[in-house]
């Protein structure tokens, strides 16, 4: 039995009709980037557990974008690459919640 995909991807299943910086929870960006896998949302949880996967939190929702998913999936070999993919994801995070660097 397959399972259904999310409302919002059933809905606009081609991921081109989604925008780089549109947000889209974990199960969303599985299901719409990778319907048969490798990923999962476990695969992202991972991710940004790592510092690896920029993501915001929102109403206790775990949300990501496009770019963000594009980002993740760039080879990163070195340590200090993940260190700067986590203040990347810092930063992105706070910017989507209105917040400055400074």
């Amino acid at each position: 039995m397959t399972k259904r995909p999310p409302r919002r991807v059933a809905d606009r299943p081609d991921p081109a009709e989604w925008a780089d910086d549109e947000l889209m929870s974990l199960a969303e960006a599985a299901a719409l980037l990778w319907p048969g896998g490798p990923l999962s949302v476990s695969s992202l949880r991972t991710a940004e557990r790592d510092g690896r996967l920029a993501v915001v939190s929102i109403a206790g929702k775990i949300l990501t974008t496009k770019a963000a998913l594009r980002e993740m999936a760039k080879c990163s070999a070195s340590s200090r690459e993940r260190s700067t993919r986590r203040t990347q994801a810092s930063r992105f995070r706070d910017e989507l919640m209105g917040r400055r660097g400074g």
